[in-house]
């Protein structure tokens, strides 16, 4: 789900229609009509357009332990896919910095110069070590989808040695120039979700780990 989607819903109090896919089964202890709305936390988030919000809400549930399955943790929150678990930049912000960087040549400064041109005081913070940080979360979403085999994608990837390399090709790959398809990443987060099982299982994240988390 995009982010300002997610956003809207939430705002609007539209919860049910985020939460309907584990009505029949709650993601704690796999009970039917078990898993509760349980209030929201607030976060920061920086969009895919660089917008920041001090306040993004992420809706929480509890587990009221009507399946059988037997977890120490009683609560998860519903993350929608554009996010990544304990980090404020959205993917699509992550991969419009590193696009920047390696497929326009741009430095890592006139990077950070852009971003404060956006008017958001937040963002000044930025530095050459979060966008390290970014590259190790792409590398690291790279490495689950060729474990797997994910839709081919090995074959892109088979003459990338560096970092860069593989992030270089893999930019290619979304952007639909190796084989004419336009992927979304955080599209491609959700379907690996759960094609390795889904919340039934706690299946990894693409990027980051899930801990308590649930992609939407």
């Amino acid at each position: 789900m995009k982010l300002s989607e997610y956003r809207k819903k939430v705002n609007s109090g539209k919860i049910d229609e985020i939460a309907e896919e584990f009505k029949e089964s709650c993601p704690i202890c796999g009970g039917g009509n078990c898993a509760k709305y349980n209030g929201y936390y607030t976060r920061q988030v920086v969009d895919e357009g660089g917008t920041y919000h001090k306040n993004y809400r992420i809706i929480r549930f509890k587990c009221n332990k009507k399946g059988k399955k037997c977890n120490k943790h009683l609560t998860f929150s519903m993350l929608p896919s554009g996010l990544i678990p304990y980090v404020k930049y959205s993917v699509g912000f992550i991969l419009k910095s590193l696009s920047e960087i390696i497929r326009e040549g741009k430095s890592i400064k006139e990077v950070l110069n852009n971003l404060t041109l956006s008017g958001n005081s937040e963002l000044l913070t930025i530095s050459p070590g979060e966008i390290y940080q970014f590259k190790k979360y792409v590398n690291t979403g790279i490495n689950r989808l060729t474990a797997v085999r994910y839709d081919g994608i090995e074959i892109y990837l088979n003459k990338a040695v560096s970092v860069i390399e593989r992030i270089s090709c893999f930019l290619k790959y979304l952007s639909g120039e190796t084989d004419g398809k336009i992927r979304s990443l955080e599209k491609l987060s959700y379907d690996f979700y759960e094609n390795q099982g889904g919340y039934k299982t706690n299946s990894m994240f693409l990027l980051g780990i899930p801990s308590q988390f649930r992609p939407v």
